[in-house]
């Protein structure tokens, strides 16, 4: 099935949580870019749930699945943090070895072909299990949420059709979008540059569901940056005048992946951070 998506979005929320961003370190700009895109999750976790319209006994037959997901997902950090220093130590070794002469010894072969195996059977066994449980969501959920589910389009803030008020999902077309120029257009010089970082980079993510072809990936992404550009070059009446031409330049026709259901359920239903969502909608 293939339908218009428009790919602005996610710059009203930028706007809304970066407002002013205070330079930082590395470390701390990491973490706070880490925090950003669990909020994030978060609140596309909340919408989607707020549009299923869960009733009690499956809140809570689905937070026992987020907490076996939970699980498996602390069990994975455990094992890399156990792992990553010896891969670490394996690969740099390898590198300097490979700086003066063209091949490694064959104990760094070894090794490396180890850890390979070792990480595919982890992964694997990962796979499998998050599969399971991808599975038993499946089961919790009935048809019409499936239908529901099938139709999500993650968003941050949610957008129901007058005709349709179940659908939810970023949409509403180019009105839309042509306020969140305006808003772009309002973001401080001195900030606007790490703004349209974070942007790009999350619509990447995005368009790397949808197109395996890694040039119709930067077309997209160019197209996005071109309007962002294009919105904040014109004066006031300029881009009253240009503002609809602008925002449909970002539509692109995008194919829907054949396992989306499976994938909005990994992503959101089994989000570790939707434990404490249910928790809280729970009625006990």
């Amino acid at each position: 099935m293939r339908k218009t998506i428009l790919l602005f979005i996610i710059a009203s929320i930028m706007v809304i949580f970066l407002g002013v961003i205070p330079r930082r370190t590395d470390a701390a700009e990491k973490s706070t870019n880490e925090e950003i895109h669990r909020l994030m999750r978060d609140i596309k976790t909340i919408n989607l749930i707020n549009g299923l319209y869960l009733s009690n006994d499956q809140m809570k037959e689905l937070l026992e699945v987020v907490r076996e997901a939970k699980r498996l997902e602390e069990k994975i950090q455990t094992q890399d943090e156990r792992t990553n220093p010896e891969t670490c130590k394996v690969f740099k070794k390898m590198k300097a070895e490979l700086m003066r002469k063209n091949d490694v010894s064959e104990d760094l072969k070894r090794k490396f072909i180890r850890i390979e195996r070792e990480t595919h059977e982890k992964m694997s066994e990962h796979g499998k299990r998050m599969n399971e449980l991808i599975g038993k969501v499946k089961k919790i959920l009935n048809e019409n949420q499936m239908v529901i589910l099938s139709e999500y389009e993650a968003c941050l803030i949610p957008v129901r059709s007058i005709a349709n008020p179940e659908r939810i999902g970023q949409a509403g077309g180019d009105e839309h979008f042509m306020r969140i120029l305006s808003q772009i257009r309002r973001i401080p010089e001195s900030e606007y540059r790490n703004v349209k970082k974070f942007i790009l980079a999350d619509h990447e993510k995005m368009l790397k569901n949808h197109f395996r072809d890694e040039k119709m990936r930067k077309e997209a992404l160019e197209r996005i940056e071109l309007a962002m550009e294009q919105a904040r070059s014109l004066n006031d009446e300029e881009f009253e005048m240009k503002k609809a031409e602008i925002s449909a330049g970002v539509k692109l026709e995008l194919k829907r992946p054949d396992n989306l259901e499976e994938f909005l359920i990994r992503r959101f239903l089994l989000n570790p951070g939707l434990e404490e969502i249910l928790q809280r909608k729970i009625k006990v």
